[in-house]
């Protein structure tokens, strides 16, 4: 959180909690309207809620009104949602370059806000400001109460294992609600940790991401022994493939949910029972499907996913690209709570290999992630697993960057990266940094990765 920022009433010890626990309760009444309203009713909500942030980031983010009148465009010209493909996308890159005094809203720049930062999952990380009532949204939607609204079923108790640096979209709960950090354990923690806390606690459902489950499945295959059976599993953050989910599934029987989360927009959507798709949250979220243009493609067909989130007002995601995921719209009935909400197809996106220790172990991708976040004149990387002790990280560096080309900066930025690689995977491994123009991708895939093991 910004904490050098004047305080509000949610941060008085005694009233703020109380306050805080209104507003998130407030947030679950919505919630539990957008489950019962007509899709006519959500469009409407929608409209109110995309005019009122329009005018919101034309008057108070520069990025926005600059790109907006290069197109002739204000406003105005929203009156419902056909109308939102007029306005100009921003990507990435536009998020990276105007951060933060042309991307956050003046008026928040004093308030204490939350700063969060991607996990670098297409190896390129960006920072955005969640308000606090935004915040608080975000923690209504992952809780017991909105999870059961979901799943259609009564929860007793649940265990998140998930990141625990404060830059991170999850610990929005535990800096809001320290209490809630007993129901946490740290996703960088071993696999063994991990199977002990599961079997210690007893979860009736479980949030992880599926690199942390594929990393448990393969401890108790490789080396047996019991592990807690949660009654349901979500899933979030990383892409679920084929083989992952069939390796999880040997191991684990409870039924298995994806939520496809963002940390420029939140929460999106969320898989049901039917496999194969996914509901998108539509009271909080407008995605769309475009082309490279920023047009809609035609109904069915598959194109960048482009977000909107209604609610940040400390940084407004407008028409946002930079998830870089490929999916399309889908009409197939569905008869579960979240079955009158749009749906998308399977997601093309963030996948991310465990690196392999000489010891057995693994290492989670997401410790080599958060280290090159500290090198700040790299735009992308690639970190290589070519052996059990070699590495070699490919590097774009920041055009933006002074000297960006120059030797002895490249020097100094290897110096870096191996410094920060070195502290998480130790002193035995051999780090070799080459500096590219470009990062390769896999074949049939429109990203790249940034963490790739060729160790099988």
């Amino acid at each position: 959180m910004n904490h050098g920022c004047r305080w509000s009433t949610l941060d008085l010890p005694l009233l703020g909690p109380a306050l805080k626990v209104r507003r998130v309760r407030g947030h679950l009444t919505t919630i539990r309207w957008a489950l019962q309203a007509t899709p006519v009713e959500i469009r409407a909500h929608q409209v109110a809620r995309l005019k009122a942030l329009l005018q919101h980031a034309y008057e108070q983010v520069p990025l926005y009104r600059r790109k907006w009148d290069a197109c002739g465009v204000k406003p105005e010209a929203f009156q419902d949602l056909d109308d939102l493909s007029r306005f100009p996308c921003v990507t990435k890159q536009d998020f990276r370059e105007a951060y933060p005094e042309d991307l956050c809203a003046a008026s928040y720049r004093h308030e204490r806000t939350h700063c969060l930062s991607t996990t670098g999952s297409t190896g390129s990380p960006v920072q955005v400001l969640y308000d606090r009532d935004r915040a608080l949204l975000e923690i209504a939607v992952l809780s017991r109460a909105s999870v059961e609204m979901a799943l259609g079923v009564p929860l007793r108790h649940g265990l998140s294992i998930l990141l625990t640096n404060r830059s991170a979209i999850e610990t929005l709960p535990t800096m809001e609600f320290p209490q809630a950090r007993d129901q946490v354990v740290d996703a960088m923690a071993a696999a063994h940790v991990h199977r002990s806390e599961l079997n210690r606690r007893q979860p009736q459902y479980l949030l992880t991401y599926p690199s942390v489950l594929l990393n448990l499945a393969q401890l108790v295959q490789r080396e047996g022994g019991a592990v807690h059976q949660p009654e349901y599993i979500v899933t979030t953050a990383e892409t679920m493939t084929p083989t992952a989910q069939r390796a999880i599934r040997a191991v684990f029987k409870g039924e298995l949910r994806d939520c496809y989360a963002t940390t420029e927009s939140g929460c999106i959507a969320l898989t049901c029972a039917r496999p194969g798709g996914f509901h998108i949250l539509a009271y909080k979220a407008v995605v769309e499907i475009a082309d490279e243009a920023g047009r809609p493609v035609a109904a069915g067909s598959a194109g960048r996913v482009v977000l909107t989130d209604l609610y940040n007002l400390a940084t407004p995601v407008i028409r946002y690209t930079g998830v870089a995921d490929i999916s399309r719209l889908t009409t197939e009935p569905c008869s579960c709570a979240l079955g009158h909400f749009p749906s998308l197809a399977a997601l093309e996106g963030r996948t991310i290999d465990m690196v392999a220790r000489a010891d057995g172990g693994t290492v989670h991708p997401y410790r080599l992630t958060e280290a090159l976040r500290e090198v700040r004149a790299i735009r992308l990387f690639q970190v290589r697993q070519e052996t059990l002790t070699g590495f070699r990280v490919l590097i774009v560096l920041d055009a933006a960057q002074p000297d960006a080309a120059d030797s002895r900066s490249q020097a100094v930025v290897q110096a870096e990266v191996g410094r920060q690689l070195g502290a998480v995977l130790g002193d035995a491994v051999e780090i070799r940094t080459e500096f590219v123009e470009t990062i390769p991708k896999p074949a049939g895939t429109h990203k790249h990765s940034p963490v790739v093991s060729l160790i099988r």
